[in-house]
């Protein structure tokens, strides 16, 4: 145990070391700001790598972690510290976590990655270095822009990370992996797509929570899959995704979003199976028929905030080995009652008891649709209605609080209502 904490401390100097060295780097050579950060980014990314052959055991990464966000919370937070150190993080004009999401993909990735090292390897040298190299062309040669939720990112540095995630992938399967040699460049090919896709739409440096964590839970599957079957999901997907965009631009939809309710879809398809496809399916359907009829105009954050509450329950289920699906279908639930009931015109008794009764149908797909459910499903579904009948009345009360930064409200209290579905699996 000495041993171990005494290279925790290494690494916490090693940390600090880095950060007032690119600070005083920063300052003596007039370094951009975007460049520090990605300095940073990249080094103690590279330096994360080697944990496998430094730490020997979870409970050293994960006290460096917490260690890690605690540190980075106090340069955040206190200005004489964030005076020594922070300049090479915050001097960017955007707001971003992304050192703190960092540093839980690491915890969270070193923790589950078992004996298979590639799952944590491979996600964090996408992370590491073709999120550093995208943000590099980006600032330096980019000259078309999209927009994203607060801020705009460029397709040159988007895609320059597909490339090289592309590259690093094959690189990471072929040295760390037992996957088959004919399935690397298709599997590789996928993950990379992915990756880009998940960054794209990431902002307040959320790619580096989402863009690792939902590899890791993608790589899992397709390590699994033959050689045929990933072809033709590569196939399908880049049809979809071809199709999706023509479709967008002829109903005059926010192409960015339709892309990233694709992405999503082949994500729970891949990650979970069709069972766990439809929920979202409905959820998205409902939204883009409001967004039509209601003229919503926030595709990108709703879309984000539902696709986060269910990468929220697929984490929970591989760190405690619990089977997350009732309270997953129970979240896009409560989503769908949030879509409907916040707008002003639908807070009335027909369509109170509609979204009701929807609502039940999402949480229940898998007792409704699939061929293998038991007992335990049935008395889940009956439990379902009666706390999707208080969900929907607390939300009436409490539709005002939702009024500012609501998508992130909307994440957020249907992480909170879902997971009053917990107790009821235990219990029963």
């Amino acid at each position: 145990m000495t041993f171990g904490l005494i290279k925790i401390c290494a690494s916490l100097l090693l940390l600090i070391g880095v950060l007032y060295g690119i600070q005083k780097l920063g300052k003596t050579l007039s370094v951009h700001a975007e460049v520090q950060r990605k300095i940073i980014h990249t080094g103690l990314g590279l330096y994360s790598l080697t944990f496998p052959l430094i730490f020997t055991q979870v409970w050293e990464v994960l006290v460096l972690c917490s260690a890690t966000i605690i540190l980075l919370t106090l340069i955040r937070t206190v200005t004489a510290i964030k005076d020594k150190l922070g300049s090479g993080l915050h001097s960017v004009e955007r707001l971003s976590l992304g050192e703190i999401f960092f540093a839980c993909s690491i915890g969270l990735l070193f923790y589950l990655k078992g004996d298979t090292v590639v799952l944590y390897i491979l996600p964090l040298l996408i992370l590491t270095l073709s999120d550093a190299a995208a943000a590099l062309v980006g600032t330096g040669y980019a000259k078309s822009f999209y927009t994203v939720e607060s801020g705009k990112k460029s397709w040159e540095g988007s895609s320059f990370f597909f490339l090289t995630a592309w590259l690093l992938s094959m690189i990471a399967l072929l040295l760390f992996s037992n996957i088959p040699r004919e399935s690397v460049v298709t599997a590789a090919l996928i993950i990379a797509l992915f990756g880009a896709l998940i960054e794209a739409v990431s902002w307040k440096g959320l790619d580096n929570l989402f863009v690792p964590v939902g590899l890791f839970l993608l790589l899992q599957k397709l390590a699994f899959l033959p050689p045929g079957e990933l072809a033709i999901i590569s196939i399908v997907f880049l049809s979809v995704l071809v199709l999706s965009v023509g479709i967008a631009k002829k109903m005059q939809l926010d192409v960015h979003a339709v892309n990233t309710v694709v992405t999503a879809a082949f994500f729970f398809w891949i990650v979970g199976g069709w069972a766990n496809l439809a929920a979202p399916l409905a959820v998205f359907a409902a939204y883009l028929y409001l967004q039509r009829k209601e003229n919503l105009s926030d595709d990108l954050p709703v879309v984000l905030s539902i696709i986060s509450t269910a990468l929220f329950w697929y984490v929970i289920s591989m760190v405690f080995a619990y089977n997350t699906y009732y309270v997953y279908n129970l979240s896009f639930g409560l989503h769908l009652i949030m879509l409907v009931l916040l707008q002003q015109n639908m807070r009335k008794v027909i369509p109170f008891i509609y979204v009701i009764f929807l609502s039940w149908m999402v949480t229940n797909v898998r007792v409704l649709f699939a061929s293998d459910f038991t007992v335990y499903d049935w008395q889940l579904s009956a439990g379902a209605f009666g706390m999707i009948f208080l969900a929907a009345c607390l939300i009436m009360l409490s539709h005002r609080f939702f009024e500012n930064r609501r998508w992130t409200k909307q994440a957020l209290a249907v992480l909170a209502l879902s997971s009053m579905g917990v107790p009821l699996t235990l219990w029963l």
